[in-house]
């Protein structure tokens, strides 16, 4: 499993933490992305937008 941990935000006692699990399982990867939310967005239109990242990103790892 590989791990990567990202800090949003310039002010670390206020900052948004970011943290993304990619494991190996059959027939591909799995990756778990965990993230504190703002407060500006509701957590739900927040979840729709890192959701279409993850898409995009499976989208560019199956072209190459």
């Amino acid at each position: 499993m590989s791990h990567v941990a990202y800090s949003l935000g310039e002010d670390l006692g206020e900052s948004r933490y970011v943290e993304v699990d990619f494991s190996e399982i059959e027939g591909g990867v799995r990756v778990l992305e965990r993230f504190v939310p703002e407060t500006q967005n509701s957590e739900e239109m927040q979840r729709g937008g890192w959701q279409a990242i993850l898409e995009n990103f499976k989208s560019y790892c199956e072209r190459r």
